[in-house]
């Protein structure tokens, strides 16, 4: 019952302190408050298209070192992990270069990396040296070699919205040399930013899932700021959400009197005992929003979920009424 007063509800709902880190002069803006790290239900990365050009050192950095970051720059891939419940899940990849002649050791303050603004949900993947978060931010405290394989740092976030379109912007200490946006190839769903060359194709995963990967072109950098457009955002109409959200709401009213029907006949779990039904209703709802499916196909696929459902449960009930009117045979004794 708790999961289909859940459908219910999304479905017509409206849409420790540490010393001051060493950066560069410009500093970002204040973020919105830290929540506990979030990771959305999505499906593997895509590659990041420029593993290539950081990694992470496999021995650590030795030589002269120095605590001066001026030399340090900063390229950053981001990766739309997914779109959900009003919010976009990112995957960040920060790759650091030193292009002076010396190690850069952030000492015991560490380095901050930039986070989006607005951003909720910070976190980096467990397990992970030398990288926390600070103040909404990733902190490094660790050594960053010479050269362009710096060091490579992962985390994530969620931006939140409210509108078909949201502004990620992005202000970094140290100078940004580029960056590349990833994003699963949605019907409506797109990038727009100036400075950003068109997308190339590609699939990845088990099921060749097609992704488009954005480019900054190389003029007007290095700079300190982000900023591109996501469009064709989820977000619902007042006119589909309730032509959804009743089709739904009849759905789940007949799926429960079936259940109490088939309960009562048969002593046993209803066909929506397990959250199939719900399960899958909630998918398609997802889809809707995400411009996956249209209203007629989401009706469609409704109805067709509930049908099965139905022909399953009568099934059911038939071959348990079989079972309970068959007699046992009873064996005659035998005759002497």
């Amino acid at each position: 019952m708790s999961k289909i007063a859940l459908l219910v509800w999304v479905t017509l709902a409206a849409p420790a302190p540490a010393k001051a880190p060493v950066v560069a002069p410009v500093m970002a803006p204040v973020m919105a408050p830290v929540m506990a790290p979030v990771m959305a239900p999505a499906p593997s990365p895509a590659p990041d298209p420029h593993a290539g050009h950081n990694h992470e050192p496999a021995q650590p950095p030795t030589g002269p070192a120095t605590n001066d970051p001026s030399d340090l720059r900063l390229w950053i891939s981001f990766r739309v992990m997914a779109i959900e419940n009003g919010k976009i899940y990112l995957a960040l990849t920060y790759s650091v270069q030193n292009n002076g002649s010396k190690t850069f050791h952030p000492g015991d303050h560490g380095l901050l990396l930039p986070m989006p603004e607005g951003a909720q949900g910070v976190g980096v993947p467990r397990g992970t040296r030398g990288a926390s978060v600070s103040k909404g931010k990733i902190l490094i405290l660790r050594p960053v070699g010479t050269g362009r394989h710096g060091l490579r740092i992962q985390a994530s976030c969620n931006l939140p919205f409210d509108s078909p379109q949201r502004l990620m912007k992005l202000r970094s200490g140290l100078p940004l040399i580029g960056y590349s946006v990833s994003i699963k190839k949605y019907p409506s769903v797109r990038i727009d930013a100036k400075g950003l060359d068109k997308p190339e194709s590609f699939t990845h995963g088990e099921a060749d899932t097609p992704w488009l990967v954005y480019r900054a072109r190389s003029d007007g950098f290095p700079r300190n700021e982000i900023r591109f457009l996501i469009q064709g955002l989820p977000v619902r109409s007042r006119a589909g959400a309730w032509l959804f959200g009743g089709l739904a709401l009849l759905l789940v009213l007949a799926a429960i009197g079936l259940t109490v029907a088939q309960g009562r006949r048969s002593g046993r779990s209803g066909p929506n005992e397990d959250g199939t039904l719900t399960d899958q209703l909630v998918r398609i709802e997802r889809d809707r929003l995400l411009g996956v499916i249209d209203d007629a196909g989401a009706r469609q696929f409704a109805e067709a979920c509930l049908a099965g459902a139905q022909t399953s449960a009568a099934e059911k009930t038939v071959s348990d009424r079989k079972a309970a009117t068959k007699s046992p045979k009873i064996k005659k004794p035998k005759k002497r």
